[in-house]
């Protein structure tokens, strides 16, 4: 079977962030910089794998490149601390963008962004311990913003797809390796903190690198939604969660909150039963029918009988 393989130069430095539009048609691409003359963002056809235009705005490298989901719109956070959006014309193709918004109110580096469902909104997270929730109101530019601080640099966010009447579900990863759910009121600005990992002991040991909502959302009779959210992280693993929610209809709006929470990492005997791998307890089972964690004493066992052989190994070097 012959393989076709497509080599594109044109960025002077080596990539950094890499996105594409929903319909496949277009890939965005952008590079370490250190000038406004690298921090360009390059968009490439898929058709015939070249170089149609790029995107002028930042001075520093671009860490996030952000199609919306109409594909109408481009969202991009740097190191320089600004956002910027790119629109495309109505009257033009799929690379005849402009730039109608920049803002600059992170005081250090944007490390991620993310859109909500619909396209209205968007989020940044900054190692400044800060999310901003920006809103669009009658225009693209004319845009207002919320703030959350956490305790560490927020280096990854996604948001739920689906909203309920203004009240998004952002989740935010961040340095120290704990992942946030938060419920936000993206009118009034009000949240409340609905989950942290740290709770479960389902947190990184290490940075959050990049978090993502799958785009399934299952509903039963009983109004309980069930998706996944997969985070990648600077401890080289990859975490799949699975989250069941319930929605309350209340008489102010709807409350959302995680009913369970596991790692789905291997199924076992009995049902509902899954275990999870960690660097510093050990293996656990987490008993989703109990909702508690178990510990296996022949496992931890066998980690100490280990832990013994490697400080044997170590004293002969």
């Amino acid at each position: 079977m012959e393989r076709m393989l497509f080599f594109r130069y044109g960025h002077g430095f080596e990539l950094h962030t890499v996105a594409s539009n929903h319909a496949g048609s277009v890939v965005a691409s952008a590079c370490l910089a250190t000038s406004e003359a690298h921090a360009k963002i390059f968009l490439w056809s898929t058709v015939d794998w070249r170089l149609k235009t790029s995107l002028e705005g930042h001075k520093l490298t671009v860490t996030r490149i952000c199609f919306s989901h109409d594909d109408q719109m481009i969202l991009s956070a740097s190191r320089d601390r600004s956002w910027c959006l790119f629109s495309r014309q109505s009257d033009g193709g799929e690379f005849d963008w402009q730039l109608i918004a920049q803002r600059r109110e992170h005081a250090r580096i944007i490390w991620d962004c993310a859109w909500a469902p619909d396209d209205k909104s968007f989020v940044t997270a900054s190692r400044d311990k800060k999310l901003m929730m920006w809103n669009m109101k009658e225009s693209a530019t004319d845009i207002d913003h919320h703030v959350i601080v956490l305790e560490d640099s927020v280096t990854a966010v996604d948001i739920f797809p689906k909203d309920f009447e203004n009240r998004l579900i952002v989740v935010a990863g961040l340095n120290n390796g704990n992942i946030y759910g938060i419920e936000w009121n993206r009118k009034s600005g009000e949240h409340r903190f609905i989950f942290n990992m740290t709770q479960f002991n389902l947190s990184h040991s290490s940075t959050v690198s990049r978090l993502k909502f799958s785009p399934l959302i299952e509903e039963d009779e009983n109004g309980e939604l069930t998706t996944q959210l997969a985070s990648c992280s600077f401890d080289h693993s990859l975490r799949i969660y699975n989250l069941n929610c319930v929605v309350y209809w209340v008489v102010k709006g709807e409350k959302f909150y995680m009913q369970r929470m596991q790692s789905l990492i291997g199924l076992f005997p009995p049902r509902n039963t899954l275990a999870n791998i960690f660097a510093h307890d050990g293996p656990l089972i987490w008993d989703d029918v109990k909702m508690r964690v178990e510990i296996i004493p022949c496992v931890l066992q066998m980690k100490k009988a280990f832990s013994k052989r490697e400080e044997k190994s170590r004293s002969r070097i």
